[in-house]
């Protein structure tokens, strides 16, 4: 696998979607993360080049990219300045992982530092012409986690699933040193749920009109 580390303009490429065909890729893309709320300043991407419920661990907040590599197969992305850069071989459907984010709140400048975002674009043959595509984040919403152990105080570096009933998939994620997790999620049902040997969830609804900054609390059993 071939990585690169030239910064062309204000999109770093750090390496290249392989497919699993095995096919060449020939088109390079930059990918625009777009949001009337806040800026994306930073974040890791992974990319898939089919849309499929992701069963697996996710913990993206310390993943290193040989890690991601070995684990599925492909590259992280870095996002600088809401962009990035990919190459790819023509229209498809492509779903996304983001990890350690930088968000900046447009109103107010707060920072925020999401740990998961996924999301679903078509790229299209125009886009692939034009050499860019906006990933539209306006509909997520900034959601946070706080895991309480069986003591009831909250736990850092504490693994849990948020459970996806669109996708019908979970992932694996981790409380910070803050011992909270920040996601940004599209509306929907969710649930979130304790490891083995503790299998409890519960479960929670984002709304299209939920305010950001929801808490979300889950007590370990």
């Amino acid at each position: 696998m071939f990585y690169s580390r030239t910064l062309p303009s204000s999109c770093f490429i750090i390496g290249l979607l392989v497919l699993a065909e095995g096919k060449a890729l020939s088109h390079n893309v930059t990918m625009r993360f777009v949001s009337r709320d806040f800026t994306v300043d930073r974040a890791a991407l992974v990319l898939f080049k089919f849309q499929r419920g992701l069963d697996g661990d996710f913990d993206l907040l310390n993943a290193t990219r040989e890690t991601i590599t070995e684990g599925v197969g492909l590259p992280i992305f870095r996002i600088v300045g809401g962009t990035t850069s990919i190459v790819i071989d023509g229209p498809a459907n492509v779903h996304g992982v983001l990890g350690q984010m930088v968000i900046s709140n447009r109103s107010d400048g707060t920072v925020l530092h999401p740990t998961y975002c996924e999301f679903t674009v078509d790229i299209t043959e125009s886009d692939l012409l034009g050499g860019q595509v906006s990933i539209d984040l306006n509909a997520k919403k900034v959601v946070v986690i706080k895991v309480t152990g069986r003591d009831g105080r909250p736990s850092a570096r504490t693994k849990f699933y948020l459970l996806s009933t669109a996708r019908g998939g979970s992932n694996g994620l981790v409380t910070d040193d803050q011992r909270e997790a920040t996601l940004l999620l599209s509306p929907g049902n969710y649930g979130v749920a304790g490891g083995p040997p503790t299998p409890r969830s519960i479960r929670f609804e984002i709304g299209e009109d939920e305010a950001a900054g929801r808490i979300i609390e889950f007590r370990l059993p």
